[in-house]
């Protein structure tokens, strides 16, 4: 899966942006969850944070406010100049997320 995200997002971003990317994956057996993407490396990163992109069940949606915080900050103990490329996907069963919490979908 996460092969797949690195393949798009060099398709679409461009080969430097996703030079010094590592995966992300991650799943849970108990609540269904799986977490795949990719995260920069300390060595790559942006000068803004335009490279952050999150999906909720294969929709795009805004930042989740605390995991974008928690990422950004764990990055800047590594790297304070720069904010690291995130693309991040999130998956569950339909029952467990309701994208009708605002009319454009975009929270969820």
């Amino acid at each position: 899966v996460t092969r797949g995200w690195l393949q798009a997002a060099a398709a679409v971003l461009g080969d430097a942006v996703v030079a010094d990317v590592k995966p992300l994956e991650m799943t849970s057996a108990s609540t269904g969850w799986t977490v795949s993407g990719i995260v920069s490396t300390a060595l790559g990163g942006r000068r803004a944070r335009d490279m952050q992109l999150f999906f909720v069940n294969r929709r795009p949606v805004d930042p989740p406010k605390r995991i974008a915080k928690l990422i950004n900050d764990t990055y800047h103990q590594y790297n304070s100049r720069m904010y690291p490329v995130v693309i991040v996907s999130f998956c569950a069963a339909q029952g467990l997320v309701d994208v009708n919490v605002t009319p454009d979908k975009r929270t969820v």
